[in-house]
């Protein structure tokens, strides 16, 4: 049977990887970063606001959750906030490693 035209058997090893990651007992949070780095390693062009749109539509279909995402003031990481978080303490970005505060709607964007 031929392969239908509109799967890309790369796009679907970087879906099942998201949907593998997002679904690891004991993962708190997913950096987009590192996300990036890894599922690059499958389709070299990717860019992080292509996987970020991945990641947004999974969740929008219940396929992943989270239950909100943080962005670092200074070095801008996106971080996919797995387990709820102590909003009323700094945050500690795990990328540069600087601390911040968790504002709504501007580091921190929960999820409807």
């Amino acid at each position: 049977m031929p392969q239908e035209f509109w799967r890309d058997p790369k796009l679907d090893a970087i879906i099942q990887d998201i949907i593998d990651i997002f679904s690891l007992e004991g993962v708190e949070l997913v950096r987009l970063s590192g996300l990036l780095n890894r599922e690059q390693k499958i389709l070299e062009n990717l860019t992080s606001e292509a996987l970020n749109n991945i990641i947004t539509k999974l969740r929008t279909n219940g396929i992943i959750q989270y239950k909100f995402t943080t962005h670092c003031p200074h070095c801008q990481e996106i971080s996919y906030q797995i387990v709820e978080l102590d909003l009323t303490k700094m945050k500690t970005c795990d990328t540069c490693q600087t601390f911040y505060h968790l504002i709504s709607g501007i580091t921190l964007m929960e999820i409807i």
